[in-house]
C-alpha cells in the first residue's frame, strides 16, 4: 500500500509534467514583457514546496513557476512571497465572480 507522500508526490510529477506541456505550447513567445500574470501565494508550514525565502532551495513549487517562466516568456507568477495558510488559500480560491485574490494554485496538501 502506498503512502499518501507518494501518491502526492505521483500526482505533483503529473501536474508538472502537464504544466511544462501546456506552457510549451501555448501562447507566442516574441513579447518582451509577460502578457499573462498569475497571482498565486506559498502555503505556509510546507518547505519542500514553497520555502520563498530560501533563494538556493525555494521549494518544488516555486521551481516549478520559474521553470515555466523560462519556458515560456510570457508567463509571470507573482505572490509567492506571500505566505497564506492552506484553509485561507483555498477558501480564496472558492470565490467568484473576480472577488478571489488568488488566480491559480497547486501542490496543495
Amino acid at each position: 500500500m502506498r503512502s499518501a507522500a507518494s501518491l502526492s508526490t505521483r500526482a505533483l510529477g503529473v501536474l508538472i509534467g502537464l504544466l511544462l506541456v501546456l506552457a510549451s505550447a501555448g501562447l507566442p513567445k516574441d513579447a518582451a514583457a509577460p502578457s499573462m500574470v498569475l497571482r498565486t501565494a506559498s502555503q505556509v508550514g510546507v518547505p519542500f514546496k514553497y520555502a520563498p525565502k530560501d533563494a538556493d532551495k525555494p521549494g518544488i513549487c516555486i521551481e516549478v513557476m520559474h521553470a515555466l517562466m523560462r519556458i515560456d516568456p510570457q508567463l509571470s507568477f507573482t505572490g509567492t512571497d506571500r505566505e497564506l495558510p492552506l484553509k485561507r488559500i483555498e477558501a480564496d480560491l472558492a470565490k467568484t465572480g473576480g472577488l478571489a485574490q488568488l488566480r491559480v494554485k497547486y501542490g496543495l496538501e
